[in-house]
């Protein structure tokens, strides 16, 4: 149990190697996992960041708490950056709507925000929910949202498919119809799925209904199932898949994913964002089936060095959604990490600028860039090539790549030295400086 215990908080060293005496200060505080959502019966999350100094982490929400300590004494070594992580217990949501909740993390002179928005829901994949209430303009985050299953009148089969976080029971609110029989009561957390059978609704003036409770925890999710009669009335709904999503400059498809009973339309409000295709869909109306719609985006590459966000509107009979893209202005680079220059949210979860700058010291002869490109890409020293640092490769081929960095010992008691290079990927270029701290000696 002390093992898992220091384990769950231990600051895991980086791969830096160690500098010299008297080197010049270095502090940092670099995010990992800024912001995150949580299902209704999540429970355990973390905060991961990266600092040379001591750190602590406070909770500005009383449904988020600490887990363990609550501060990290760290005795300063300006060569090594610690990877560090403060656990999370999350409360279960049973309010029924989503709520946002924050961790203030700080270290040396710098302070840095973690947002936390755990839905009111459960993750259930089949029915999808229909959305109430937002919580943003912009319609991004869910508030309230219900589930509705809802089946023809000769349907004799469907399914349940949730992912839950604890043991879980399925039962009716109020008798137990006799036109609807589950295949399953209870079962264990993780991914599940039910089947439901159906007997033929011959009744020729109204749909019949019945409700179900989802338990996982202390969390109850209503479920409504609705088998259409004979002639059952319209059914219209519009409901999206994936409203909100995030792109690397460098990245330039994209999609919308929307299901409707009815024809549909969709346009663009930014310049960046295309339709790449037809902008509508004609869809003869069927109150029985409803269709997976699918419409492309070509995204321009992001050539501005800063994060920008477009939006997409689909049109369905009477509903409209809005679909959010932020494209960051930057390439996927994780080693070095970007550090925040500006946000654009109060929030300070969607980073505006940034830069990567990479420090090693002055004895260091090896380290690596790793990035995510969508393109064949190039490697290139901005001015004279620096004798002090030479590339394992300059180019490459698209998607996942490791650059090895080989260095001279910099024998200058005073003076960090310094290297631009730019990585290039398509039409976007991503400025990366190289440092090498100075030798003091003794």
């Amino acid at each position: 149990m002390l093992m898992k215990k220091t384990l769950f908080l231990i600051c895991g060293l980086l791969p830096f190697v160690l500098s010299c005496v008297k080197d010049p200060e270095t502090h940092q505080l670099l995010i990992e996992n800024r912001f995150a959502t949580l299902y209704a019966d999540q429970t355990i999350d973390s905060v991961v960041f990266y600092t040379f100094d001591s750190w602590s982490a406070a909770s500005a929400t009383d449904w988020l708490a600490i887990d363990g300590p609550s501060e990290g004494k760290i005795q300063y070594n300006n060569s090594r950056r610690y990877r560090c992580r403060a656990g999370l217990i999350v409360s279960p949501n049973t309010t029924g709507e989503t709520r946002d909740g924050y961790v203030y993390v700080n270290s040396y002179d710098y302070s840095s925000t973690f947002v936390r928005v755990q839905y009111g829901y459960l993750n259930i994949s089949r029915p999808l929910c229909t959305v109430e209430e937002f919580m943003d303009e912009a319609q991004t985050v869910p508030k309230k949202v219900h589930h509705t299953l809802t089946v023809n009148a000769q349907a004799d089969e469907d399914s349940l498919c949730f992912i839950v976080q604890n043991n879980w029971s399925l039962a009716f609110d109020g008798e137990m119809p006799e036109w609807v029989t589950l295949e399953k009561t209870s079962g264990e957390r993780g991914r599940n799925s039910v089947k439901l059978f159906f007997s033929e609704n011959a009744d020729a003036t109204g749909p019949r209904e019945a409700k179900l409770y989802l338990t996982s925890g202390l969390v109850s999710n209503l479920i409504t199932i609705q088998q259409k009669c004979v002639k059952d009335p319209e059914t219209h709904q519009l409901l999206v898949e994936n409203g909100f999503t995030t792109l690397y400059a460098d990245q330039t498809i994209d999609s919308l994913v929307f299901y409707t009973f009815d024809s549909w339309s969709v346009a663009s409000a930014a310049d960046w964002l295309t339709i790449d295709g037809p902008s509508e869909g004609k869809i003869q109306y069927n109150n029985s089936r409803r269709y997976r719609c699918r419409a492309g985006l070509i995204v321009s590459p992001n050539t501005t060095g800063e994060t920008r966000d477009g939006y997409v509107y689909v049109n369905s009979y009477d509903y409209s959604s809005t679909f959010v893209r932020v494209q960051y202005g930057y390439l996927n680079i994780s080693r070095p990490l970007c550090t925040v220059e500006e946000f654009m949210d109060e929030a300070q979860t969607v980073p505006k600028k940034v830069h990567h700058t990479l420090t090693v010291n002055a004895q260091a002869d090896e380290d690596s860039l790793c990035f995510v490109v969508q393109n064949y890409w190039s490697l290139a020293f901005e001015g004279e090539t620096p004798g002090w640092l030479t590339l394992e490769k300059t180019q490459g081929e698209r998607g996942k790549n490791s650059v090895k960095l080989s260095f001279s010992e910099n024998t200058d008691a005073t003076k960090t030295r310094e290297a631009k290079l730019r990585l290039t990927s398509g039409q976007v270029s991503n400025l990366i400086t190289i440092q090498q701290k100075p030798t003091v000696e003794e």
